[in-house]
């Protein structure tokens, strides 16, 4: 038995017109389109439907949303709130309310896909989403995930620029060991000495530098906290509030 859903569409940055429909028709109802598509260049408009027997759920849901939410998530979140007043949490979304069509082009025994813009999609109030839907809960992922994504440029080393990566920094500052934090965007000596003691707890080379070896270590545990629901902070908050109605 279903006693909550969380629907997440957080980085998702759309898809096909047909999938959203689908989902939509498990969960709108009442006799209002709940999207509409204007095709410009001969004005005409195609209506989307709730199925004539569908029903409400009984469960309270939630979506979740972010800034790489965009087009059919953006679909599929304005119309879950507008039509069933199913509340957003996360952060404002892309805002893309325009769609495209694709048209396979032959060129020397090659196909091409030109993708063309050929209208826009309005929300069930008759609304565009240009600029983003603003959630009804703020919530901010950990801070971990607020700074640019790690990566590997050169081996960084003592009284290096390293203001472009404090992801690697504060990955080091999540290791267990008798250091403090660390915040700073030059290669200080306790920064140094912090890598050299991750490094040897992990059983790589002790060098005290964020080399090839240690900074893709890091980015493999970046990617594992990705998926870890302890440190998914917009999650939690989706969970506390389906607990607290």
């Amino acid at each position: 038995t279903i006693t909550g859903l969380v629907i997440d569409v957080r980085d998702n940055g759309g898809g096909y017109l047909t999938a959203v429909v689908n989902i939509l028709r498990h969960f709108m109802t009442g006799e209002d389109p709940f999207v509409t598509m204007h095709r410009v260049y001969d004005d005409n408009y195609t209506y989307y439907y709730p199925d004539n027997d569908a029903v409400k759920k009984t469960y309270p849901i939630v979506l979740l949303v972010n800034e790489q939410s965009a087009s059919a998530s953006e679909v599929l979140a304005i119309a879950m709130r507008e039509m069933g007043d199913y509340p957003l949490i996360g952060q404002k979304t892309y805002g893309k309310d325009v769609y495209q069509i694709s048209v396979t082009l032959r060129q020397q025994s090659k196909d091409m896909l030109l993708n063309l813009t050929e209208g826009y999609w309005l929300s069930p109030l008759g609304h565009k989403v240009t600029g983003g839907i603003e959630p009804d809960v703020l919530s901010l992922p950990h801070p971990l995930f607020t700074l640019d994504y790690p990566i590997y440029e050169k081996e960084l080393m003592l009284d290096d620029d390293i203001t472009n990566h404090q992801a690697l920094v504060a990955l080091l500052n999540l290791h267990e060991d008798t250091l403090a934090d660390i915040e700073t965007t030059t290669f200080t000596e306790a920064l140094q000495q912090k890598v050299a003691i991750y490094q040897s707890s992990q059983s790589l080379s002790v060098t005290g530098t964020l080399n090839y070896e240690t900074t893709l270590h890091l980015i493999d545990q970046y990617i594992t906290l990705q998926t870890n629901p302890s440190y998914d902070e917009q999650l939690k908050d989706a969970i506390a509030y389906l607990v607290a109605l």
